[in-house]
This record gives C-alpha cells, sequence and structure tokens, in this order.
C-alpha cells in the first residue's frame, strides 16, 4: 500500500510546483523591474545573471542559493532582491547574488509560487500532506508574513497572480477523494476567500499565466492536448483560446495587454490580439520561456543545441530572435561564491562546451519563421518520448505525501518510474530519448 501510494501521489506536484506557471519549459527569465539591464535565468543548472542587459553572463550553483529543487519558481522585487523559491522556504540575495539568506517568515514552509505587484512581494505556501495553503506578502521581499486567513481546506495551488483589489490562486481542490479544477479568489486582502471551477482535473493541472486588471485572466491547462483558457469576469466563466499537441512551453502577454504570445519548441510561437484571441503562426521555432518587460522589450529561452542560442531577443513581437546569450559563453561562477560552485563548475564548463564560446559552427543569429535546422514534429503528435525532462504533462494524479518525502530526502525530480524505488539521484549524464533534449542541461 506504501509503494502503491508514493506511485499514485508524486507525479502531480513534481508538475505544479516546479515553476512559475507562464512556462512549462526548462528555463524562466526575468528582468530586473528597477533596472531593466539585469536580467536573471533560471536553468536546470542553477541560475544565471547578467547585469549589462545580456552582454556577460554568470552562474551561481543551486548550492550557493540554498535550494535542490530543479527549475524552482523565482522572482526580482522592485527593490532588486532576487527571491527563489522552493520546498523549505525562500532564499533571497541583493542582485549581486552573494549574500543568500532565508526569508523571515516562511522558513521550512513548501513555497509553491510566487509574484510581484508594485512594491509588494506576494508568495503562497502550502502543506500538501493537510491540504492547507496560505498567502504571505513582504514589503521588503526579505520578511514575510501571513495575511489574511488560509485558503478553503482541500485546494493546493500550483500558481498565483496578484493585482489591484485582486489575489487569484489557480490550483487543485480534494472534493470526496476527488481532484478538480478551481481558482481561488480575493477581494480583500485575503481576509475571505471564494473557490470558483476550472475546467481542469488531476489528469489536466491548471496554471495561472496572465492577469490584465481588473478581471481578465489566462490558465494553461497541462492537459493533452495543452489549453489556454481565458476569462473576463474573474474566473466565473472560462472560454478556450488556443490548444495544440504539444506542453505549451511559455506564455507571455504584452506590457499593455493588447496582444498574447504563447510559444512551445514542438509547436511554434502563435500571436494574438486578447480582443478575438484569433492566434496566427508566426513562426514555427518556440521558446522554453518567453518575458515581456514593461519597457517592451521581448526575451526567450531557447534550446542551444537545436535553435544556436540559449536567449534571445525579439524586435518583432516574437516572430524572430536575435542571439543575446550562448550557453558556451557562461564566464563561470561568480567571484563571491567562487568556493562553494568551484566543484560543480568543473563538470558544468565540460558540459556546456565553454571551449566553443564564440565558435560560428556552433551558433547562429537568429530564430525565425524559417527552415528549422531540425525537422518539427506535427501538431498532432509530440514526436519524442522525452516530456518528463521538465515536468511531466499527464497522466497526472493527486499528490500529497510527495513533498513531504522530498523534503526529508532532498533528491532532485527524478522520472516518476525512478521516484519510488530509489534515493539516489540520475547522473548528470542521463539522456532522454529525444535528440534535442538532455535531462541535465536542456533549457
Amino acid at each position: 500500500m506504501r509503494r502503491l501510494t508514493c506511485a499514485l501521489l508524486v507525479t502531480l506536484f513534481s508538475t505544479v510546483v516546479q515553476a512559475h506557471g507562464t512556462t512549462a519549459g526548462n528555463a524562466q527569465l526575468v528582468a530586473d523591474p528597477g533596472n531593466p539591464e539585469r536580467l536573471a535565468v533560471m536553468t536546470q543548472f542553477g541560475l544565471v545573471t547578467s547585469r549589462d542587459a545580456g552582454a556577460t553572463w554568470d552562474w551561481i550553483c543551486p548550492e550557493a542559493v540554498g535550494y535542490s529543487d530543479p527549475n524552482p519558481a523565482f522572482r526580482v522585487s522592485q527593490s532588486g532582491h532576487i527571491l527563489v523559491a522552493h520546498f523549505d522556504g525562500m532564499s533571497v540575495a541583493p542582485f549581486d547574488g552573494c549574500t543568500w539568506t532565508s526569508a523571515a517568515g516562511l522558513e521550512q514552509q513548501s513555497i509553491h509560487d510566487l509574484t510581484v505587484f508594485e512594491n509588494i512581494v506576494s508568495a503562497i505556501s502550502c502543506d500538501v500532506r493537510a491540504r492547507s495553503c496560505r498567502y504571505h506578502e513582504s514589503s521588503d521581499g526579505v520578511s514575510f508574513a501571513q495575511v489574511g486567513v488560509n485558503l478553503p481546506d482541500g485546494f493546493v495551488a500550483t500558481t498565483l497572480d496578484v493585482g489591484p483589489g485582486r489575489i487569484y490562486a489557480a490550483g487543485l481542490h480534494d472534493v470526496d477523494m476527488v481532484w478538480q479544477g478551481e481558482l481561488a479568489r480575493s477581494a480583500d486582502g485575503g481576509d475571505t476567500w471564494t473557490l470558483a471551477p476550472l475546467p481542469a482535473d488531476g489528469f489536466s493541472v491548471p496554471y495561472l499565466v496572465g492577469f490584465v486588471p481588473p478581471d481578465r485572466l489566462y490558465v494553461r491547462v497541462a492537459s493533452a492536448p495543452a489549453k489556454l483558457l481565458s476569462s473576463d469576469d474573474g474566473g466565473a466563466s472560462w472560454n478556450e483560446v488556443f490548444g495544440q499537441a504539444g506542453k505549451l512551453s511559455s506564455v507571455a502577454l504584452s506590457p499593455d495587454g493588447l496582444r498574447i504570445l504563447v510559444s512551445d519548441p514542438l509547436g511554434g510561437t502563435w500571436r494574438a490580439d486578447t480582443a478575438a484571441h484569433a492566434f496566427e503562426r508566426i513562426s514555427n521555432r518556440g521558446a522554453e520561456c518567453l518575458h515581456w518587460t514593461p519597457e517592451g522589450v521581448l526575451y526567450g529561452c531557447f534550446n542551444q543545441e537545436t535553435d544556436g542560442f540559449f536567449i534571445g531577443v525579439s524586435a518583432d513581437e516574437g516572430a524572430s530572435f536575435a542571439a543575446l546569450f550562448e550557453r558556451p559563453c557562461l564566464r563561470g561562477p561568480l567571484g563571491c561564491v567562487s568556493a562553494t560552485c568551484a566543484s560543480g563548475w568543473d563538470l558544468l564548463s565540460q558540459q556546456i562546451e565553454t571551449s566553443k564560446c564564440g565558435d560560428a559552427t556552433t551558433s547562429s543569429s537568429s530564430s525565425s519563421g524559417g527552415t528549422d535546422p531540425v525537422p518539427t514534429p506535427s501538431r498532432e503528435s509530440s514526436g519524442c518520448g522525452c516530456e518528463l525532462v521538465s515536468r511531466p504533462s499527464a497522466p497526472l494524479w493527486p499528490v500529497l505525501l510527495a513533498l513531504t518525502a522530498r523534503r526529508r530526502r532532498r533528491r532532485r525530480s527524478l522520472p516518476p518510474s525512478a521516484w519510488c524505488s530509489t534515493r539516489r539521484k540520475l547522473p548528470a549524464s542521463t539522456s532522454c530519448t529525444c535528440a534535442s533534449s538532455r535531462w541535465s542541461l536542456r533549457g
């Protein structure tokens, strides 16, 4: 029975809590809202940062930050602090990445997501065994306090978004041992919460991916096929506005909320006006992540092996991307964390082939709607057996003991077949059967 419970429960929150809902890929990118030249990217091999608009990049290993979760949710606050949410709290440091501390008030709590609205950092923590979640706020990103009451019993959040007079959390609700998609809403700062149904369940997990105040919401449903839902009434009703066979790796809204992009390495990039949601495919290349800054700069994360660069920037709203950063050109660990990260860098530098930095034969200048260097699988088939490299899309089962066991064992995310049978990590060289991805480095 214990083995059966593990097999049924581990899958969901290996998917749910790995990253913010705007991306299902293996990387996330954010810009410092107070200084747009400072960029940070969360990857499966650690955090990389730039303080010169992407001209140079440095590495901060997970050990220096203090997390072991693969690709955890993270943000940069208005004060310029990097905040990394994980299963044991939240790690915080100034953007220089040198001095990492644990955010006060969140110690030993599993942080499922965080978001920044104006000068407030908001986070949601959940005890998955107790099926209970709490909402927290901080004015400085360093010290947090619970605000309001606990979210409704039985609700487990995946993602969080906050705006003027609104708090939204998407997730799953345990109703008599049947998992249903729900949206938790508060219009009074967390003093009261209501639940509204989402067209999702234990096999199709919902993630908030966009909020246009006061009541326009977007939710990505990790199902087969993946779906993008839209609501104009704060989640009271939903319409499916996009769907495809892939996992919808990333969704991005323009700063004015008038255009929306969806992207996936298998399905390409699509764009639509938010008034009509008539999506047009603008590129047969897809991004692992998208980030549209308030200044209107659009960044994307790509696959170094197939796209020729790791981070790109677009001047035409996603139709093409120019190379900004090639992974072999990662300079190495920041000097202030070099003692902690030195041994990891010896291996990582070989894996990302830093000796090839600037080698024109391994890079390309842009990713656009032209001919792909490798065949693109059809929309009817994923064309690849590597869906679990980042986070599994389906099938999904309600979880709840998994994170507690994970917290005790401090192990990295493994394919479901390996979770309950071993305490050993997969070696860094473990590869998928898909030629375009590798467990340890892809994204």
